[in-house]
């Protein structure tokens, strides 16, 4: 039995077939890895229940693979197999999510209409998620007013300058 012989154009198809492979799987895990590194918290299969803990439910839906929205401060992503993950909003993680290829997507967004994880270790993390995320807002809050502040002696500073030049000349 020989060797049979491969013609040049599906040797090249089959090299831009496993080049096309390698690229989504790289794609695939550096969007895995923002979920990872911005501590999204995995809601699918895990039990929620209103404030008064009326309508418990658990939380077993698949959406679109790598999908993001939001609803009520909360965002929502999904992994390479649909699962759901949330995090409290913020500007800077969607446009990370964005730049990464995840794309907007109608969505249900977990936890986003005063829900709570019913499990107590659950439901610790994801109210210190909300915790720190409130100490960035207000450190973003106050970085924007100090820039605005510097700005503000920045335009005065240079009015006083042209004031004095036009006194000057």
């Amino acid at each position: 039995m020989g060797f049979e012989s491969i013609s040049p154009d599906t040797k090249k198809a089959q090299q831009e077939e496993a080049a096309r492979h390698t690229t989504e799987f790289e794609r695939d895990e550096k969007m895995q890895e923002v979920i990872k590194q911005n501590n999204f918290e995995i809601v699918d299969g895990i039990s929620v229940e209103n404030y008064d803990g009326s309508n418990k439910h658990t939380i077993d839906n698949r959406e679109v693979p790598f999908s993001y929205d939001s609803n009520n401060n909360v965002l929502a992503v999904t992994d390479k197999e649909g699962k759901l993950y949330v995090t409290p909003w913020s500007p800077a993680l969607v446009q990370k999510l964005e730049r990464s290829g995840f794309m907007k997507r109608s969505m249900g967004v977990p936890l986003s209409n005063g829900e709570l994880p019913s499990h107590p270790s659950i439901k610790d993390r994801w109210q210190l998620a909300w915790q720190k995320r409130r100490r960035e807002e207000v450190e973003e809050q106050h970085q924007e007013e100090q820039k605005n502040k510097q700005a503000e002696e920045d335009a005065a500073k240079l009015a006083r300058m042209r004031e004095e030049i036009g006194k000057t000349g």
